[in-house]
């Protein structure tokens, strides 16, 4: 009688853990379930309280931090309030090291750089980054993800002259000590030098597909219309440049992410391409501490000899909502531009840089560049 009673009991304690922490057994995503928001995201000159209409059967829950929403997250239940916000820049610098299990916040107040490192000295404006998801228990089922950010200021329309992009994504993604891409994290070496270029160790220094995390991007006018939103990966890009505090971004197009896998805009006026696979957030390079444009206006400055240039144009960033400064948005001279601009067929081609170093195309390329320029240079030796 009593070992009966305690295996009940013990059964009764442990399901509501089981609940709690066993990852939700999904079998099937049904946009059908998607749920209904009063507001887009975009530009509001008053805050609102936003609702959301559940489909039949369904529960829907949200997050307000970028990071994906789960039944774990906040239950909708009221309206929420979407109103103006600013952050305090008052308090010390946030370090990220191997003993942090939960990203700070905010954001823009995490030491990304060894060097140079300011913390921001006004108040920074903030929108908010709402992630919706529905779900049906019974059917084991659940709507897509809905992601919207909404800038709220009583001067709102005419706050920025510039585009205005939005990237959504968990913080781990960007600030986790050993994946993030945006610290020095793990794979940071205290011991290099670290003056000149010498120390090119950090999460920011690792490339290649392990490096590249899901995002959300949105794209507004200036007006506030949201033109362009889809879900995307992003990478750290650039060369000495990424130990700055102001990084570069490269973002990919990629059916794995979202049905939509190109940037559908016309960034570049006098440019007749308007769909791109990848794009470039340039930070201004080595020169950010000085100007935000000088290599884009050199590359302006050749533009009518007919050469091929990186065209750019300038773009207010907010990374979960908070306001990350200017980047210009590059087209990437890869295999996709010769693609865009040429078609030329992207898997017949491999650029190289320095001495033969892979920048795009395949190893078969690099590999028959490599044979010719050795039969070149022992021909040489032969004359």
């Amino acid at each position: 009688m009593k070992k009966g009673f305690m295996m009940i009991l013990i059964f009764a304690w442990i399901m509501p853990i089981i609940g709690l922490f066993s990852p939700v057994h999904v079998e099937a995503y049904d946009g059908s379930l998607n749920p209904v928001l009063s507001h887009h995201g975009g530009f509001y000159n008053t805050s609102f309280f936003l609702t959301i209409e559940a489909m039949p059967n369904t529960d829907v829950y949200y997050t307000l931090d970028g990071s994906t929403p789960t039944p774990s997250s906040t239950l909708y239940t009221s309206p929420i309030l979407i109103e103006e916000q600013w952050i305090d820049t008052t308090g010390d610098m946030l370090e990220i090291d191997e003993h942090t299990t939960v990203i700070p916040r905010p954001l823009s107040m995490i030491r990304t750089s060894p060097e140079y490192w300011m913390s921001p000295q006004n108040d920074i404006f903030k929108a908010t980054t709402l992630k919706v998801i529905a779900y049906n228990e019974t059917h084991h089922t659940s709507s897509d993800i809905l992601t919207e950010t909404y800038f709220v200021d009583e001067n709102m329309d005419e706050r920025y002259t510039f585009l205005v992009m939005s990237i959504v994504t968990d913080a781990s993604h960007l600030y986790d000590y050993q994946t993030g891409i945006q610290i020095m994290g793990e794979h940071y070496d205290p011991t290099v030098s670290e003056p000149g270029h010498q120390n090119r160790t950090g999460n920011y220094f690792m490339t290649g597909d392990d490096w590249e995390r899901p995002v959300h991007v949105e794209l507004f006018e200036p007006s506030g219309i949201k033109v362009m939103a889809l879900d995307a990966g992003i990478r750290i890009h650039g060369g000495l440049s990424r130990k700055y505090p102001i990084k570069s971004y490269r973002l990919y197009a990629r059916s794995e992410y979202d049905d939509q896998n190109t940037f559908d805009y016309t960034f570049f006026e006098d440019e007749e391409i308007d769909s791109f696979k990848r794009l470039v957030l340039r930070n201004g390079g080595q020169a950010y501490q000085y100007t935000f444009f000088g290599e884009a206006f050199a590359q302006h400055l050749i533009k009518p000899l007919g050469l091929d240039i990186q065209n750019s144009r300038p773009v207010i960033l907010f990374i979960n909502g908070e306001y990350f400064g200017i980047r210009n948005i590059r087209e990437r001279l890869d295999t996709h531009y010769l693609n865009e601009h040429y078609g030329l067929n992207e898997h017949q081609v491999t650029i190289l840089t320095g001495h033969a170093y892979m920048e795009d195309g395949s190893r078969s390329g690099q590999l028959h560049y490599q044979r010719l320029y050795q039969y070149a240079t022992d021909r040489k030796s032969v004359v």
